[in-house]
């Protein structure tokens, strides 16, 4: 079955799972969560020149602040179809650009808390996405019993990602939370369903699909909580 069609059984659940699950591409997510135009400019060159920027450590802070929550955002973005093709290319970077920014707020306030913990947030989206790569790129073409359902269920916890908040907790502010966390978790029960079914699934699939499924569960019984 192809996933695309995965898509549409699913969506014979109901009206609401047409909506979050047929697409071609990527949509913006959680614009609540962006700054206003007088709260940030986004710089291409971003060299992170404390002197630049301001002449004390808060107001730095605060860019470097801006400036995260400008590449959390951007990571959202990527979410509600997972976006294969334009991760592959915006994610080097992103990467570097996270990178500098936590070099920054190490140099500035390597006691900042609440702000390291917000990049390491950032830093497990980032990586989960990273990982989910190769697999979903796998899941897209091999010919294998599974697979499409397999893909689908990767898909979904990149989805799941777009509920949580910058400083890595459920986000219940996000649009349509309280009727993506249901419906989602019909989803993942259509999927589980959907692979039980199989004959003839390969080990390391079936190992595969328990593993993220596992992962998946666990986060949406977490974002339940929040509803």
């Amino acid at each position: 079955m192809n996933r695309k069609l995965v898509y549409v059984a699913f969506a014979t659940f109901g009206t609401l799972a047409t909506t979050f699950f047929i697409g071609e591409t990527k949509s913006v997510s959680a614009p609540h969560l962006m700054p206003n135009d007088g709260e940030f400019k986004t710089e291409k060159n971003t060299h992170f020149n404390v002197s630049k920027r301001g002449t004390d450590d808060v107001g730095a802070l605060e860019d470097a602040r801006v400036l995260l929550v400008n590449v959390f955002l951007q990571l959202k973005t990527f979410t509600s179809m997972f976006d294969v093709d334009g991760f592959e290319v915006q994610g080097p970077g992103l990467e570097k650009e996270l990178a500098r920014i936590e070099n920054w707020i190490n140099t500035l306030a390597p006691s900042q808390n609440r702000l390291l913990g917000e990049v390491s947030f950032v830093k497990h989206m980032f990586k989960s996405m990273g990982e989910s790569l190769e697999l979903l790129k796998y899941y897209d073409c091999a010919e294998t019993t599974g697979g499409d359902l397999m893909w689908s269920l990767i898909d979904l916890n990149m989805k799941l990602l777009e509920l949580y908040s910058l400083s890595g907790v459920p986000d219940p502010g996000v649009k349509g939370y309280t009727e993506k966390v249901a419906s989602y978790s019909r989803y993942l029960k259509f999927l589980r369903r959907g692979f039980r079914r199989l004959v003839s699934v390969p080990f390391g699939t079936t190992i595969m699909f328990r593993n993220q499924y596992t992962q998946a569960e666990k986060c949406l019984e977490v974002l339940a909580f929040y509803v």
